[in-house]
């Protein structure tokens, strides 16, 4: 009889190093909070600008209007969120503010360009929401594995780095299920070679 036991991967490969449609932008300097880490938001956001408009000059733009004149730019050709960060005794971040301002505040943005993946600007950000989420949950240490034991506890199957308990469950019950039904396919298997000669045999016994 199979069984599985989720376990913790205690050495999980970074999402954000796999493929990703956003980049974070983040502006700690003592905690790893995405993909590249700048001194200002607003000043990578205006580099952003001028690699769409080379003439975009922000010394030549009032303070008051800069942060409109850059969004104008932006939301033509990004989808950009605010990414929070919550820091105590350990890192959460997320696309929506924290309630404790205290250990809490803007960390960052993540940003991608509209169209990518052919997804529409509703969808994009919901791509990027997860992103973050699946990042803070590896922050966190919520990264899982399953070992599938037959009645010996010998490891017969084993997968990890899924990134939250039930993502790794609903795979585990997924292995589970195709490695029972391998093993009955291979006893039925097993059986219908089995099977004539059987017959056979009894059929000697009665004729005898």
């Amino acid at each position: 009889m199979l069984r599985y036991k989720i376990v913790r991967d205690d050495d999980p490969m970074n999402p954000r190093e796999g493929d990703n449609l956003g980049t974070i932008y983040y502006t700690s300097t003592q905690y790893v909070l995405g993909d590249e880490q700048v001194d200002d938001i607003q000043e990578k956001m205006v580099e952003l600008c001028q690699d769409i408009h080379p003439d975009f000059h922000p010394e030549n733009i009032s303070d008051y209007w800069l942060d409109d004149a850059i969004q104008g730019i932006l939301d033509k050709h990004y989808v950009i969120l605010d990414v929070h960060a919550y820091i105590h005794s350990g890192v959460v971040i997320s696309t929506s503010p924290f309630t404790c301002s205290w250990d809490s505040g803007q960390c960052g943005v993540i940003v991608a360009k509209k169209g990518v993946g052919g997804l529409t600007d509703e969808e994009l950000e919901k791509r990027l929401e997860a992103e973050v989420k699946e990042f803070s949950a590896y922050m966190e240490g919520e990264v899982y594995g399953y070992e599938i034991l037959d009645k010996e506890d010998e490891i017969v199957d084993s997968c990890y780095g899924f990134i939250g308990y039930e993502h790794c469950k609903e795979a585990a019950d997924e292995a589970l299920a195709n490695l029972d039904n391998y093993e009955k396919e291979q006893a039925e298997k097993k059986w219908s070679m089995f099977l004539p000669w059987y017959a056979h045999r009894l059929e000697w016994v009665v004729t005898c």
